[in-house]
């Protein structure tokens, strides 16, 4: 702790202080600066923090002899990088469909000759563009970027227009499946993550027109091949795939549930929640919430199952004995798609195994999660109202597990995260009997205070573990 008497002398008279005034301003004895100045005695971090506001510094330079913004420099480059890749395809999807809206103001101006050129040449343009960034500008990232979305708006652009043209009418559905063909290879060629978004759009929305799921994932899985190729790249291009391709996936499970299950909801409920569980398991077991796993499995999994839950309270009547009963091939397809889920599930478990002896959370809101699902074919089959008031239990029980957890790691997002689930399905269940406004009233409040309170204790804890944290580093 040489460094600290040494730096604390050094400032001291770089700022003109005696030993004297800075005992005065510390409420401390001029012997005791006097030791700390020789080395005989050490700051703790409160004077620390008092006499970094006294010469207006901060504790670092007193530690170290200088401000050490360590990666300050590279920080900012790389988040200027991200701002000008954004920015740059942001504006090269306006300059794009800016384009377009000015042909078709006056499309019908023009005569079909002029019609068929202008129809060809928002591909031609974009394609001369995406040549030049290919050869003279391949290793810039905005450039590479913006190439790749304006590529994509020109084939859309040019298929449609087209099709206008030449009267064609081959419908909606054939232009987003040769759109989708088309654009798929842009991700390859041009090396761009830009058109990624656009891609998944054009295939699930094809799938859910054409009701062919095998085809839809076949396209699902050709785009997806773009991810795993970024896959060992640990940058912004590479998480923005991993998150649009984590959402396309979900998404493409609740179209093709609707396809295949086409108006009973429940199994569609099933397939998204078993998907965001699948998806939860795969996750890592560190707090870092850029992984979309994680975030996406969990927030999936708690919102799907509370709007299920609501659905479970809202559709059926309150006698404890449920007359309508499901036909024995509903109960076979129920059956069937909970096999299929187990199978998904106790296989994600399985990898990930090793994770559940380091968090027993994971286990018990995985645990929970399928009994919830579970409990839908348990209903089916017995037509037993109990069940319904006992599967929203488990999500309440999974927002208790999510707050404990967000506790145990000073999570605030976990906590708040986790009360809110509990609340919301405590309010569900509730309102089954039908209670006084004013009970939900100070239901409300309590739930209110109980946010402000543990979210101030927790911030509180927080603290006080980072100043315990940098006194150890002081000691050392």
């Amino acid at each position: 702790m040489g460094k600290v008497s040494k730096n604390l002398k050094k400032i001291r008279k770089e700022k003109g202080i005696t030993q004297e005034e800075l005992a005065g301003k510390l409420n401390v004895t001029r012997q005791a600066i006097s030791n700390w100045e020789n080395d005989k005695s050490q700051p703790d971090i409160e004077s620390l923090k008092l006499i970094a506001d006294v010469f207006s510094t901060d504790i670092e330079e007193l530690l170290y002899g200088e401000k050490r913004n360590v990666g300050t420099t590279a920080d900012k480059t790389k988040e200027k990088n991200r701002i000008k890749i954004i920015l740059s395809i942001i504006g090269s999807l306006f300059i794009g469909i800016g384009v377009v809206l000015v042909f078709f103001n006056f499309w019908n101006d023009f005569s079909m000759p002029i019609q068929t050129t202008f129809s060809l040449l928002p591909l031609l343009a974009s394609q001369a563009f995406a040549l030049f960034v290919f050869l003279k500008k391949r290793d810039k990232l905005q450039w590479q970027e913006s190439s790749g979305i304006i590529l994509t708006v020109g084939v859309i652009s040019t298929i449609a227009l087209i099709n206008a043209v030449f009267d064609m009418y081959c419908g909606y559905e054939l232009c987003i499946l040769i759109d989708t063909l088309m654009c798929i290879p842009i991700l390859f060629v041009l090396n761009s993550v830009s058109p990624l978004a656009i891609c998944y759009f054009l295939a699930i929305n094809w799938t859910f027109l054409s009701k062919n799921i095998i085809a839809g994932a076949v396209l699902f899985i050709l785009i997806s091949l773009y991810i795993f190729y970024l896959y060992k790249r640990n940058d912004l291009r590479q998480k923005y795939a991993m998150w649009v391709g984590t959402l396309s996936l979900v998404a493409f499970t609740a179209v093709s549930s609707i396809c295949i299950f086409d108006n009973e909801i429940s199994n569609i409920f099933v397939a998204v929640i078993a998907v965001c569980l699948v998806l939860y398991l795969l996750s890592h077991n560190n707090c870092d919430l850029s992984s979309p796993f994680k975030v996406i499995g969990i927030i999936g999994f708690s919102a799907t199952a509370l709007f299920y839950s609501y659905f479970y309270i809202s559709e059926f009547s309150y006698s404890w004995k449920i007359s309508s009963a499901f036909t024995k091939d509903e109960i076979i397809t129920k059956f069937i798609l909970l096999l299929i889920a187990t199978v998904f599930i106790a296989m994600a478990a399985f990898i990930k195994r090793k994770d559940f002896v380091e968090n027993i959370y994971k286990a018990l809101i995985s645990i929970s999660s399928f009994l919830f699902i579970t409990s839908d074919l348990i209903f089916s089959l017995t037509k037993v109202k109990a069940i319904v008031l006992i599967a929203p239990i488990f999500i309440m029980i999974n927002g208790i597990l999510i707050i404990i957890k967000g506790v145990n790691d000073l999570k605030l997002l976990y906590i708040n995260f986790g009360l809110t689930v509990a609340f919301i399905q405590l309010m569900e269940y509730l309102s089954l009997f039908s209670l006084n406004l004013i009970l939900f009233g100070f239901a409300f409040v309590l739930f209110g205070v109980g946010l402000i309170t543990i979210n101030a204790v927790i911030s509180k804890k927080k603290r006080s573990n980072t100043l315990v944290a940098a006194s150890e580093v002081t000691e050392k």
